[in-house]
């Protein structure tokens, strides 16, 4: 989502270069293993009378069933998941939906899983532009999530540090998916 004046904004969708003709988005769409590159499939402006809740749906449905069908859609943190989660399922697209504190109950259930007992699967370490990175990502199967065929729960731990620095700045991201373990691995969620 992007600022389209004073009072207002913009849902953009987006798709991927791997697929370009079978994409569409809410925010960012791909098929599985595709990577996103930002071309617009579709815009909707948002008056300042309202909000993004009501506009996830008229954005789209700008976008062919055919077009839809098949692709993942990434929200980060929608203020409705379920609603959002229900109707890209019954329009065939799957989802991959952060979780954060504007969920307060799906991010208490997500933070309260056991993930001390879960390995990390997936390490990036990146050196560069004077910034060491890491990502570690978790994956859980889950059944019983308040979001409609969710299948997996990752965690993905965010850490950064200048060059030379001790301290470490970190994050922990929370989502939830309905794409099983062979068609979501741990490297693309990372990304």
């Amino acid at each position: 989502m992007s600022t389209a004046g004073a009072g207002r904004s913009r849902w953009t969708a987006s798709a991927c270069a791997a697929h370009a003709d079978r994409t569409a988005a809410g925010f960012s769409c791909c098929p599985p293993s595709a990577t996103a590159v930002g071309i617009t499939l579709a815009s909707r402006e948002i008056s300042a009378k309202t909000n993004e809740i009501p506009e996830f749906a008229p954005l789209l449905d700008q976008i062919d069933d055919a077009d839809l069908a098949g692709t993942v859609v990434t929200a980060d943190a929608p203020p409705a998941p379920h609603d959002h989660a229900t109707y890209l399922h019954e329009r065939g697209a799957h989802y991959l939906l952060t979780i954060k504190n504007n969920q307060r109950g799906q991010a208490r259930q997500l933070h309260a899983l056991l993930w001390k007992k879960i390995p990390v699967i997936h390490r990036d370490d990146d050196r560069g532009h004077g910034r060491h990175e890491q990502r570690l990502v978790q994956v859980v199967t889950v059944d019983g999530l308040p979001c409609p065929h969710a299948a997996q729960v990752p965690r993905i731990q965010r850490r950064h540090r200048l060059h030379g620095a001790k301290k470490w700045s970190s994050e922990t991201v929370h989502a939830i998916t309905d794409l099983p373990a062979e068609q979501a691995r741990a490297a693309e969620i990372a990304s």
